[in-house]
């Protein structure tokens, strides 16, 4: 049941996370151009200032939503795997808000923000990794699978989790025919699903530079974008 779990906790903390952020631009856009055109600031010291300050704000949530989560579900007790659960988690929220911020930087009212963003967080839910694993995609859908930051999250916080993951099978569990234990690590499940395509250190990387290419798009949004 662990893998169910890990792609609810990465879809709700995306989904939370971009729908506290969706409406940060387009509420604040007419005040924002009118002190721009007056010479009060401009739009790259507003963007710094704004997306720090929410940055700050929201992360500690999903924070402790994750420590909270993983004692309470009883994942592996150790505190590397711990870290990097809980760190995971925290990229997870911060995709999500980058995404957000991406959108609502460009569009002009916050209903149409909220359809794009529901929109483009549901596609990187589908091509989550969970429904459809690396091993079963299909080719075709390659290109949308390696934009979905949720697939990097999940495939990381599952590495993390299966990895050196001892399991014991309960009698109604047994093989019926030779009474054996089907599943007895968590690397079996790792080479099912095919998880080890990339490593976590990959999934790290990718995620980083998904964050700061989206929030570039973000910063140019509001930047050029002016009605």
């Amino acid at each position: 049941m662990r893998m169910p779990v890990l792609c609810f906790i990465t879809n709700n903390q995306g989904m939370f996370g971009a729908m506290m952020i969706v409406n940060s631009f387009p509420a604040e856009r007419m005040l924002s151009l009118r002190e721009r055109a007056s010479g009060s600031y401009n739009a790259s010291a507003y963007f710094l200032a704004k997306t720090t300050a929410e940055t700050i704000m929201t992360a500690v949530y999903p924070i402790i939503f994750a420590v909270i989560v993983y004692l309470l579900i009883g994942f592996q007790l150790v505190a590397s795997k711990l870290f990097l659960f809980v760190w995971f988690v925290l990229l997870a929220h911060l995709a999500a808000t980058s995404l957000a911020l991406a959108v609502s930087s460009i569009a002009r009212i916050t209903d149409y923000a909220v359809i794009i963003v529901s929109l483009l967080l549901e596609i990187s839910r589908l091509f989550g990794g969970f429904y459809l694993s690396p091993k079963q995609l299909p080719k075709y859908f390659s290109f949308i699978d390696a934009v979905s930051y949720v697939k990097y999250v999940y495939t990381a916080i599952g590495l993390n989790e299966l990895d050196g993951l001892k399991l014991v099978c309960t009698p109604s569990e047994l093989d019926p025919i030779d009474g054996s234990c089907p599943v007895t690590s968590g690397q079996q499940t790792i080479d099912k699903l095919g998880l080890n395509y990339i490593s976590i250190g990959g999934c790290f990387g990718v995620l980083l530079i998904y964050i700061v290419f989206v929030r570039a798009i973000a910063y140019l949004g509001l930047r050029y974008v002016k009605n």
